[in-house]
C-alpha cells in the first residue's frame, strides 16, 4: 500500500487582481494562465500588441505581462502607446533577447519591469506578489507516491568520469555540451561566492539553472544533487548547503568531453537517429507532481507543434525564405523553455541569427541539430489517477 508523499510548497494569497498576459506562442500564454489562475488572479490573454493595446483601453487591468517581439504590433510600441494614454499600471516585459542593455531598452520603453525567457516561474511570482502586494502562504503538495524519499542530503557518489549521453560524434551536440561545461564552472564559482555570502536568493537562482539545464544536455547526474541544493538553498540549511555544493563540485571534477568514451551509439546508422534519448527538464516540477493533468496537455501539444513548425523551418530553409524562417525560430526561442524543452532555447536562437544574417550554411546546421534533438524528445508521464 502506497502512501502520497506530501509536501510544503510557497505560495501566495493575492488581493483580487486582473492580469493581461500577452505574447504570440499559445503556449506561453496557457502556461502563465494557468499558473497564475491556480494562485488566484484573474486572467486574460492577447496575442498581439494591438489586440493587448485594445483591451487596455476598454477594460481594467491591475496588471500587465507583455512580450516584446510580436506580429502585428510588438511590446515596445505597445508599451508607448499603453503610457501615452495615460495607463500607469506595472507592465512587465518578458523577452527572449538576453544581450546587454535589453533590460534597459525595455524600461526606456515604458515597461516597468523585465523578465527574461524561458519565463522562471518562481521569480515571476515573486514580482507578482512583490508588486500587487500579496501575502505569503503555503500549500500542501500530493506529490508522486511511487517517488524515493530522499534518503539524506547527497547522493551516494560514483567512481568514473562523467560523460554527457549526447553522442559527440555529432558537432552540434558536441557544441552544446561544451557551453554547457564552460558556463557550469562559471556557475559553480558563483555558487561558491554566494554560499560564503549567504546570498540564498542567488543560491535558489544558480540551482534552478542547473536542475533543469544538466539533464538536457546529457549529464543526468548534476540533477538530482541539484535538486536538493535548491531545496536547501529554498529553507535556508546552510549546512546541507555546504555538503551538496561539495558533492556538485566533486562531480565537476570528473566531468569529461570526449569524441569516444562519451558517443552516444546510433540505432539506426543509415537514419543517423540517435538510440539514446533526453528527457524534458523540470521546469514545472511542482505542477506536474500536483497532478495538474492541464500541464502536461500543454507539454503534450507543444512537442506535436514542434513537429509542424520544424516542417515549416524546413520548408522555408529550402525555398530560402529567411524572413519566415527567422520568424518560425524566433517563435521556438521564445516558446521552448517555457514548457520545459530548454536545450532548443540556444539553436533556436542560433538559427535566427543565422537566417537574418543570410548565413544558409550555418542555418542547415542548426536546422539538421533541431530535427536531430526533435527525434529523441521524451514526453514525462502521465500520472496515474486514483493509485
Amino acid at each position: 500500500e502506497h502512501v502520497a508523499e506530501q509536501a510544503v510548497q510557497a505560495s501566495w494569497i493575492f488581493p483580487d487582481s486582473h492580469v493581461l498576459v500577452v505574447d504570440d506562442g499559445a503556449e506561453n500564454r496557457e502556461l502563465l494562465q494557468l499558473v497564475l489562475e491556480d494562485q488566484g488572479l484573474r486572467v486574460s490573454t492577447a496575442e498581439n500588441g494591438a489586440n493587448a493595446l485594445q483591451m487596455a483601453l476598454n477594460r481594467r487591468f491591475d496588471y500587465i505581462l507583455m512580450d516584446v517581439q510580436m506580429p502585428v504590433m510588438d511590446g515596445y510600441t505597445a508599451v508607448g502607446e499603453m503610457r501615452e494614454r495615460g495607463l500607469t499600471l506595472p507592465i512587465v516585459a518578458m523577452t527572449a533577447e538576453a544581450m546587454q542593455g535589453s533590460e534597459q531598452k525595455c524600461l526606456d520603453a515604458g515597461f516597468s519591469g523585465y523578465q527574461s525567457k524561458p519565463v522562471d516561474i518562481d521569480r515571476l511570482l515573486s514580482l507578482l506578489a512583490a508588486d500587487l502586494g500579496a501575502e505569503a502562504g503555503t500549500r500542501t503538495l500530493h506529490a508522486n507516491a511511487n517517488r524515493v524519499p530522499n534518503q539524506g542530503a547527497g547522493p551516494r557518489l560514483e567512481s568514473g568520469p562523467i560523460l554527457s549521453s549526447l553522442p559527440m560524434d555529432n558537432p552540434g551536440y558536441r557544441r552544446v555540451a561544451e557551453k554547457f561545461v564552460l558556463r557550469l564552472e562559471e556557475q559553480l564559482a558563483a555558487m561558491r561566492s554566494a554560499l560564503q555570502d549567504e546570498d540564498l536568493p542567488e543560491l535558489v537562482s544558480l540551482t534552478h539553472w542547473l536542475k533543469g539545464s544538466a539533464g538536457s544536455v546529457g549529464f543526468h547526474q548534476f540533477t538530482k544533487p541539484a535538486r536538493e541544493l535548491e531545496k536547501a538553498a529554498k529553507s535556508g540549511r546552510i549546512e546541507d548547503i555546504a555538503e551538496l555544493l561539495t558533492v556538485v563540485e566533486g562531480l565537476f571534477g570528473r566531468t569529461r568531453i570526449s569524441d569516444e568514451a562519451g558517443a552516444c551509439p546510433r540505432a539506426d546508422t543509415a537514419k543517423g537517429l540517435p538510440a539514446c534519448n533526453f528527457d524534458i527538464p523540470d521546469v514545472i516540477e511542482s505542477v506536474l507532481d500536483d497532478g495538474r493533468p492541464q500541464f502536461q496537455s500543454i507539454i503534450d501539444r507543444f512537442a506535436g507543434r514542434l513537429s509542424e513548425q520544424l516542417e515549416k523551418m524546413d520548408k522555408a530553409l529550402r525555398c530560402e525564405n529567411l524572413e519566415e524562417l527567422a520568424q518560425l525560430a524566433h517563435w521556438l526561442k521564445g516558446s521552448a523553455g517555457t514548457v520545459g524543452f530548454g536545450l532548443f532555447t540556444q539553436p533556436a536562437a542560433d538559427l535566427e541569427l543565422h537566417a537574418l544574417t543570410g548565413q544558409l550554411a550555418e542555418a542547415r546546421d542548426c536546422m539538421e541539430l533541431l530535427n536531430e534533438m526533435s527525434r529523441r524528445i521524451v514526453l514525462p508521464q502521465r500520472a496515474s489517477v486514483g493509485a
